[in-house]
């Protein structure tokens, strides 16, 4: 049987075990298969050879997401950023989704073209004409780096991040600042819909009203949603790694006083079959979950942050559902490598809790991590 074959059927396999899971009278018969399924062996692979073999097939970025920003003053209430690459197609009708709004605040709009090789040059210069718009020009760096160029340039008191190939709702702009000087908050975000490539409207993802502290039932992106500026003193986009949205749940939302939901739409949220998620599959920038993981702790290092026990939960999902769902399509000499970089990341942090928190997975993943036990990592993973 072809190696495709037997995943996709293990694929299948986990799909139903997670539903099974969801069902509490069926959640001891799927314990059960889990404990007569995994194997507790313990891994033999040095860490240094493990760590040759990963960056063999996906050497670090050099980026880092530890920055000092020289912030430009706040003549603006609100700068949305905009980066561009092979978007054309979408460029005109996301500028003018920003352009229309109709609001109370001072708005300026910061459209980057990331070295695109389509027309997306021509259609921003279209823009310079306009008051509170900039443009900029540079050689392609990816979405981080062209991210934190707006940012370095940004006048306003909160930021507003926009994918190229998305849109903002009507009145968007005017409900999330609204909300932000109402409540003073770091962080204002609303629900979004998503769209096809051809603009269909599908699913609206509604979010309830609330206020709350840390982030706390914020997704992990950063658009659909302003955040205070100053959020970003210290802390950017890490360049040169796909999953570079991971430093928003992990060092941006815990250092926000008050993070504030809202159900009104805001967003339109394009699928995009050539978009990162979608194409991440057999592509060894996957291992990036990884490598972005250890940025992120060596950041908590140099700012000296409180690695808090749900902080470190966050790091721990990453180095195993996120992970292995990302690189499964490596082969096992390469997840064994792989495992073992990871568990040595968990262990060498402190980042496994001394005690058993009561979610069976969870825990499960822990202690495999901690033991070096390969085939419970990968079934704990698949199974959260």
């Amino acid at each position: 049987m072809k190696r495709c074959d037997i995943l996709h059927r293990r694929h299948i396999m986990m799909r139903i075990l997670r539903r099974c899971r969801s069902i509490p009278l069926l959640r001891p018969m799927v314990k059960s298969i889990y404990k007569c399924a995994i194997s507790r062996g313990v891994l033999k692979y040095s860490i240094k050879t493990a760590t040759e073999k990963v960056c063999a097939i996906s050497p670090r970025p050099k980026g880092s997401s530890c920055w000092k920003l020289q912030q430009c003053e706040n003549t603006y209430d609100l700068s949305v950023i905009i980066p561009f690459y092979k978007t054309e197609q979408y460029a005109k009708e996301c500028i003018d989704s920003v352009l229309s709004q109709t609001c109370d605040y001072r708005v300026e709009v910061i459209l980057i073209n990331d070295g695109s090789p389509d027309g997306c040059c021509n259609i921003l210069n279209s823009y310079t004409n306009l008051e509170n718009v900039v443009v900029l020009h540079r050689e392609n760096g990816g979405v981080a780096a062209a991210r934190n160029a707006g940012i370095a340039v940004a006048h306003g008191e909160y930021l507003m991040f926009v994918d190229s190939d998305d849109m903002i709702a009507e009145g968007a702009i005017q409900v999330l600042m609204a909300t932000a000087r109402i409540y003073k908050a770091d962080i204002v975000e609303g629900s979004h819909q998503t769209i096809t490539v051809d603009g269909k409207r599908q699913k609206i993802y509604l979010k309830t009203a609330k206020v709350s502290s840390g982030g706390e039932g914020l997704f992990g992106y950063p658009w659909g949603k302003v955040l205070r500026k100053d959020l970003f003193r210290e802390v950017c986009f890490p360049k040169g790694f796909w999953y570079e949205d991971t430093i928003m749940a992990t060092l941006i939302y815990p250092n926000a006083c008050t993070t504030v939901t809202i159900p009104d739409l805001v967003a339109y949220y394009r699928i995009n079959p050539k978009g990162q998620t979608a194409s991440g599959t057999g592509n060894p920038k996957s291992i990036d979950t990884l490598y972005v993981t250890e940025d992120i702790l060596n950041t908590y290092e140099i700012l000296q942050l409180p690695l808090t026990d749900s902080r470190k939960k966050q790091l721990v999902l990453q180095l195993g559902p996120y992970l292995v769902h990302r690189t499964s399509w490596l082969n096992e000499d390469s997840l064994q490598a792989l495992f073992a970089v990871a568990s040595d990341v968990a262990r060498r942090n402190h980042l496994l809790p001394s005690h058993k928190t009561g979610d069976f997975f969870f825990d499960e993943l822990c202690e495999a991590l901690a033991e070096g036990q390969y085939q419970r990592w990968k079934w704990a993973s698949q199974l959260l």
